[in-house]
């Protein structure tokens, strides 16, 4: 029997079934690393976001004092003695002269009292001058927060401007005193002695003293302010 011929390989059936197996198995493959590729997360680290600073308003901060302690600046204190007697008007418009402040707690000052010594007078202002020829200390003291809650006026010099003045300075620190209660304690005065009544009237007057020796004098009057 003759020999047969051999078919080509491309001609065999069973090479065509092998291409499509392996077509199919490569196509199967593309797709599987696609999808694997495109369901990966990214795990690279995100750069950090930096927050928007939002715009503030610097205010200067208020000026202090002590160093910079949280007390607020105040301004000068104020003496209210030298202010009364800046201030004060007496008979026919009289005002206050030659005054100048001075501390009632100075021991050797020439202004000096011994009743300075007391704690009330701790921080007090005083002021002198004079009125007419009289001789005027004014003391506010009994100090708090800075501030006076007493005044003392002493005057002193000859009787008859003594009397002048006593009524204009009772009259600043209780307009309710009397004329009668002022004449009666004068007219006393007046005759000589030592007066130390305060007459109810005198509202807002705590201490009232008049004393007379000869034709000279002094009256001091202690008010709340």
């Amino acid at each position: 029997m003759a020999n047969q011929e051999k078919k080509p390989l491309w001609k065999q059936w069973w090479f065509w079934v092998v291409i499509v197996i392996t077509i199919a198995a490569i196509g199967g493959g593309t797709n599987n690393a696609g999808r694997s590729q495109s369901g990966k997360v990214s795990t690279a680290p995100s750069a950090p976001t930096t927050p928007t600073a939002s715009p503030t308003t610097t205010h200067p901060k208020e000026a202090t004092i002590n160093g910079g302690l949280d007390k607020p600046i105040e301004s000068a204190r104020i003496n209210r003695a030298d202010e009364f007697m800046k201030n004060f008007t007496g008979p026919d418009g009289g005002r206050m002269t030659d005054v100048s402040p001075f501390d009632p707690r100075d021991a050797g000052g020439q202004y000096y009292r011994t009743e300075y010594r007391l704690g009330a007078y701790d921080g007090a202002q005083g002021a002198h001058g004079k009125y007419g020829s009289l001789g005027i200390d004014v003391v506010a003291y009994q100090m708090d927060d800075g501030q006076p809650g007493m005044m003392r006026v002493y005057a002193s010099g000859t009787s008859d401007e003594l009397e002048a003045l006593y009524p204009y300075v009772v009259r600043y620190f209780s307009p309710s005193a009397s004329d009668a209660d002022i004449q009666d304690l004068l007219a006393r005065f007046h005759d000589g002695g030592y007066i130390s009544e305060t007459p109810a009237s005198f509202a807002g007057v705590a201490n009232n003293l008049l004393q007379r020796t000869g034709r000279n004098g002094e009256f001091m009057v202690d008010a709340k302010i």
